[in-house]
């Protein structure tokens, strides 16, 4: 019985070995064929890409007129076969592009039709990629500078609040008035340091900013409103108290 154990191992299970090594010979070609399918694929991609012409080289004829950007762009994709790639809703805004008709380089037509636009361009491989430049600080003499707002409140010499009161930048045409409680809000342009405060009834006063964000005044009545008028049956007077 041992000897036909030792029989039945030696010779019945050679086949088995042989199928397993011949299925995993069979699989290591199948892995090695795909690997070299995937590279060569890779390696004609590569070439294709690599081997765009450059866009300083490649002429066109082109030219339009009033055209919006959008439509300027559209048409160099389909004239020049690369693919031109931009944000849609930035380049919308731009409108009335007129280039010559003219056979020019790809890369000097791009030039024209985004020379009054913030955008710049890069070519990688048959593709060309707008990007949108972020526009240059202005120089410090250039600055428009924001009106510092100057706010307070305007009252009588016993502390009442007075409505109604002008309030003007000495120098120029702006001004407001102030609110019911005696409030007021007022930007002051830059170089004006003198708010004017006028009211019926009382003496205008000059009052000097100095860079205050805050101005209180107290509006002293005038000595002209001493004098009253009287109304009586057969016409008026003057009454001197």
């Amino acid at each position: 019985m041992q000897n036909y154990f030792a029989f039945a191992s030696r010779y019945c299970c050679v086949p088995l070995r042989e199928r397993a090594g011949t299925k995993i010979k069979r699989l290591m070609r199948i892995g090695i064929c795909c690997g070299t399918i995937l590279l060569v694929t890779a390696q004609v991609l590569f070439a294709r890409v690599s081997g765009a012409q450059d866009i300083r080289e490649t002429k066109i004829q082109f030219g339009l007129k009033n055209a919006s950007l959008k439509t300027a762009l559209q048409k160099l994709q389909s004239q020049s076969g690369y693919n031109v790639f931009y944000l849609s809703s930035r380049v919308s805004a731009y409108n009335n592009i007129h280039i010559e008709k003219e056979t020019r380089s790809v890369y000097q037509t791009l030039e024209l039709i985004l020379q009054d636009t913030p955008f710049s361009f890069r070519q990688e491989g048959k593709s060309i990629i707008l990007s949108e430049q972020a526009p240059a600080p202005l120089p410090a003499a250039h600055r428009t500078v924001q009106p510092a707002p100057v706010r307070g409140r305007v009252s009588d010499e016993k502390g009442q609040a007075l409505p109604g009161v002008s309030i003007v930048v000495k120098g120029t045409q702006t001004g407001t008035i102030s609110d019911q409680d005696g409030n007021y809000t007022l930007s002051v342009p830059e170089g004006y340091q003198v708010l004017v405060f006028s009211y019926i009834g009382y003496n205008t006063r000059e009052i000097q900013v100095n860079g205050r964000t805050s101005v209180d005044v107290t509006m002293t009545e005038s000595v002209a409103s001493i004098n009253e008028i009287v109304v009586v049956g057969y016409g008026t007077q003057s009454k001197r108290t």
